[in-house]
This record gives structure tokens, sequence and C-alpha cells, in this order.
């Protein structure tokens, strides 16, 4: 997936041409973590920086806390 970054901004321009804005990591003491609204009802749920990185993960756990599992 190819993004176009908009110079001095915190937004891309995703390929189906909408725009999205770059999310900032939670530092914590243990690391960083990355805080999404997923599901429906949307709920918080936290990524560590190795989630993040694994898109398997984030699907899993997206999975997880979609279905009120997690």
């Amino acid at each position: 997936m190819e993004l176009t970054i908009i110079p001095d901004t915190n937004y891309v321009i995703l390929p189906d041409g909408t725009v999205a804005r770059k999310l900032t990591p939670t530092p914590k003491k243990d690391g960083k973590y990355w805080f999404l609204h997923v599901g429906t009802p949307p709920k918080v749920v936290r990524f560590t920086d190795k989630e993040i990185a694994d898109i398997e993960q984030v699907k899993k756990k997206i999975a997880l806390n979609s279905a009120g599992l997690a």
C-alpha cells in the first residue's frame, strides 16, 4: 500500500484518495502503545509496538475485541 504524505502535517493520502491522520503512540515505562477504536459499538483497544507491526496480530486482537471475547 502506498501512502502520500502531506508535507508539514500529520495527514496522509491513502491509495483510495481519502485522507487519514497519522496516530501518535503513547509512551509508557515498558514501551509505546497505540490505542485504536475497534468493533461496534467502538471499544478502545491497546496495541504494543510489536503487535501493531504484525498485521495478523492486529486482525486477531480486533476480532477478539469485536466479538467481546477479550
